[in-house]
């Protein structure tokens, strides 16, 4: 518990990325498997983004209400990257090249 805090902690970027991509690769239960599901996809967030994310918790939320059942590996590795810049206070761009589940999250902060 202690080392998966200091792993959380972000005070090792590159360990934190890689244990963060471990993780969803250590949760594919099927082999060729290349999604994770909505509900997995939550607990791991509430897990290991919570404190050093705090705005994970909006996407989380946002992830309940919204109708899609997967999230894939390009999904789930650039959150961290989103997240990021969202916290530095950047502007979303709606013209980038995020894949478009961060569109549709963008959207859904914009009306709540």
């Amino acid at each position: 518990k202690k080392k998966l805090s200091e792993i959380c902690s972000e005070s090792n970027i590159e360990e934190y990325k890689a244990f963060y991509n471990f993780v969803f690769n250590y949760h594919m239960m099927v082999p060729g498997q290349k999604t994770l599901d909505k509900d997995g996809a939550i607990g791991l967030l509430e897990i290991l983004m919570k404190k050093t994310h705090p705005i994970s918790q909006k996407f989380v939320a946002f992830l309940k209400q919204s109708e899609r059942k997967v999230i894939n590996r390009d999904q789930w590795q650039n959150l961290i990257s989103l997240f990021t810049s969202l916290e530095k206070g950047e502007q979303y761009d709606t013209s980038g090249a995020w894949p478009s589940l961060y569109d549709e999250f963008h959207e859904w902060m914009l009306k709540n």
